[in-house]
C-alpha cells in the first residue's frame, strides 16, 4: 500500500464528476434501451428465456463499481448485492464470505434504510485490469488508461478541433464523455459512443461555442460496462470509469 495522502477534491471537480456520471448513465441506458427493441424484432432462439427464470438460478443481484482519477491517483471501488427473491427495492444484503476488490476485503456499512454497502479507496498507480472475487469467483474488468491527451491543429471557437491521445481505439461495449470548462464555469460535455477507428475524436464548434475564449481544461472519461454472466450465483452489472489527466489550453475566438 502506497503511503500518499488523499488531496481535497475541489467543488467544481466534484461537480464535474457528479455531471459525468450522470451523462454516461443516461448515455448507457438510452443505447441499452434502443439495442433493446432492435434485438425484441428479431426471433433468435433465446427469446423463450424469460428473465424470471434466469433470476431463479442465481441467489444474488449485484452492481459493481470502480472508478480511477488520473490526476489524482485516485481509486474508489464499491459493491452492493440484493436477494434476487426479494422486491427490487428491498434492502442490499451481504453474500456469504468476503468481498474482495483486487486482494483486499472491501469495508462494509450497514445504512439503516439503504442496507449493506461495501467499499474500497486507496491511492496508486494505475492498472489496466481490475477484479472483484465474489463467492470465491473473480469478476474481472479491464480498460486501457487514456494517456497524454492533446487537441492536434487548431483549437478555435469558429471551427472543430481534432482531440488525440495515446491509447487503444474505444470497444464496442466502452464510450467516451469530453469534458470541457472555462474560467466561468461554462462546461461544455460530450457523449461519444464506441467502437471508434482510431484514438482520436471530434470536439464540434457548437460544443466550443458554449464556452468563453481564453483558458480551458479538458479530460474525458472512458467507460465500460459488462454484464455478469459466468457466475453461478451472482447475475448483474460490473462497470469501470477512467479519468484522464486535465490538461489546460487557450480557446480563441
Amino acid at each position: 500500500m502506497l503511503n500518499r495522502k488523499y488531496k481535497v477534491m475541489p467543488k467544481n471537480v466534484f461537480f464535474n464528476i457528479v455531471l459525468v456520471s450522470i451523462l454516461l448513465n443516461l448515455c448507457f441506458f438510452s443505447c441499452k434501451n434502443e439495442n433493446t427493441t432492435q434485438t425484441n424484432n428479431e426471433p433468435t432462439a433465446t427469446n423463450n428465456t424469460s428473465s424470471s427464470n434466469l433470476t431463479e438460478t442465481k441467489k444474488y443481484k449485484g452492481t459493481l463499481y470502480y472508478r480511477y482519477l488520473a490526476d489524482s491517483e485516485h481509486l474508489k471501488a464499491e459493491a452492493i448485492f440484493h436477494s434476487t427473491a426479494e422486491k427490487p427495492k428491498s434492502k442490499s444484503i451481504s453474500p456469504a464470505g468476503s468481498v474482495i476488490f483486487q486482494t483486499k476485503n472491501m469495508a462494509s456499512r450497514n445504512f439503516e434504510k439503504a442496507g449493506i454497502r461495501y467499499s474500497y479507496a486507496q491511492t496508486e498507480a494505475y492498472k489496466n485490469k481490475y477484479t472483484f472475487t465474489i463467492l470465491d469467483k473473480v469478476i474481472p474488468l479491464e480498460i486501457a488508461p487514456i494517456q497524454n491527451l492533446q487537441i492536434k491543429g487548431d483549437f478555435k471557437k469558429s471551427g472543430d478541433a481534432r482531440l488525440i491521445w495515446e491509447g487503444t481505439p474505444l470497444e464496442k461495449d466502452e464510450q467516451l464523455v469530453i469534458m470541457l470548462s472555462d474560467n466561468n464555469n461554462h462546461s461544455a460535455p460530450a457523449n461519444i459512443i464506441g467502437p471508434s477507428s482510431s484514438s482520436a475524436t471530434i470536439i464540434l464548434q457548437n460544443q466550443l461555442k458554449r464556452l468563453d475564449a481564453g483558458p480551458v481544461e479538458i479530460y474525458v472519461v472512458r467507460k465500460k460496462i459488462n454484464n455478469i454472466d459466468n457466475h453461478p450465483e451472482l447475475q448483474g452489472t460490473i462497470t469501470g470509469e477512467y479519468y484522464s489527466k486535465t490538461i489546460s489550453l487557450t480557446l480563441e475566438d
